[in-house]
């Protein structure tokens, strides 16, 4: 059966209508935090997840490490595998792309031409 393009147009527009209301339907809402999840939320929010995760066990850095900028890639990873041991490290060059997704499980290296970490590395 051949349809004439308007007949298409409007199909396709009435597809995006009911798909529409469908989502504003089933739209999660936020459930409120626990007493159990308060504390944990209040010490990720403030900058503090160490309270609830400490060093050492694979907890995330909420500002990063700065304090590897200045050091070559293998000091810095040590620094990090010491926090993080199932880190995957990823050593960026000068003037190399990376993607834009974000990897809980990646740390970046940015670092100049002579192997020097110039960038706080951060999870993503």
């Amino acid at each position: 059966m051949n349809h004439s393009p308007a007949v298409r147009l409007l199909c396709c527009l009435l597809l995006v209508l009911v798909m529409a209301e469908e989502n504003q339907q089933t739209e999660l809402t936020p459930s409120e935090p626990t007493d159990q999840t308060r504390p944990v939320l209040d010490a990720v929010v403030q900058g503090e997840p160490q309270r609830f995760f400490p060093r050492g066990h694979g907890a995330p850095r909420a500002k990063g490490w700065p304090e590897v900028v200045g050091l070559s890639v293998e000091e810095a990873e040590k620094k990090i595998k010491a926090d993080m041991p199932m880190v995957q490290l990823q050593v960026v060059k000068p003037d190399y792309f990376v993607t834009m997704d974000y990897d809980l499980r990646r740390v970046r290296l940015y670092v100049d031409a002579t192997g020097i970490v110039v960038k706080t590395p951060a999870l993503g």
